[in-house]
């Protein structure tokens, strides 16, 4: 008898021709057997139900479901540390790299951009800073699903401004996270003061010399000062 195979495609999976598929089958001879290969890309992660149907034409009309299970990486990146700043102050910054997806993320390359307001002090974990693009290289071989990894680097601040740190990473499967983190840069005034005297111990009714010296250790003027 002569047969039509029909199916419909889930929206995790796709197909040139489209998600309703046909397949004419022609003739089938009595114990004969026919394989059809079907070629699909997966387009998202997640569960699915997929249907399958056999028609001919003497009124045969079979329906399978078939439950479908796309597993994927996912990569998602974030900062943590200070969003204010004082100039020629050290500031830790830890990047975090998860993989909330369903499968193991591999070759992954994670990349902290730096303005041009900071300068590089150290990384860990092996991190490359390369002075031509002033940003710092961390590679990972994998990466589970539901797991988190996590880098530190230490920058300088500057120049004073709004200034953003750039975050991005990216690995197999076109899988790939970005974010920037802003961060204020400001200076600062730092007043100190000594005290010495010319003499001492004294004696009664004779006359001393106190000297007090002021300095300013930041990095901003200060004004109106009262002593």
């Amino acid at each position: 008898f002569r047969s039509m195979l029909e199916g419909d495609l889930p929206t995790l999976l796709t197909h040139p021709l489209g998600p309703a598929l046909k397949n004419k089958l022609g003739t089938i001879d009595a114990g004969e057997q026919k394989v059809i290969r079907l070629t699909l890309d997966a387009v998202e992660a997640g569960n699915a139900i997929g249907q399958v149907r056999l028609r001919d034409d003497i009124g045969l009309d079979i329906v399978k479901n078939i439950q479908i299970q796309v597993i994927a990486p996912q990569i998602q990146v974030a900062v943590k540390g200070p969003r204010v700043k004082y100039l020629e102050r050290e500031a830790i910054y830890e990047v975090s790299i998860d993989n909330p997806g369903t499968a193991a993320a591999h070759h992954i390359e994670l990349i902290a951009n730096i303005p041009d307001a900071m300068k590089f002090i150290s990384a860990d974990k092996h991190g490359q800073y390369d002075p031509r693009t002033h940003s710092v290289y961390w590679g990972l071989d994998e990466l589970p699903n539901k797991q988190v990894g996590t880098v530190s680097l230490i920058l300088l601040p500057v120049k004073e401004g709004r200034h953003s740190i750039g975050i991005e990473a990216h690995g197999d499967l076109n899988t790939r996270s970005s974010t920037n983190f802003e961060v204020s840069i400001q200076s600062v005034p730092e007043l100190f003061f000594t005290i010495s005297d010319s003499a001492d111990p004294i004696e009664v009714s004779a006359d001393t010399v106190y000297n007090i010296e002021l300095s300013n250790q930041g990095t901003r003027e200060d004004t109106n000062v009262v002593v």
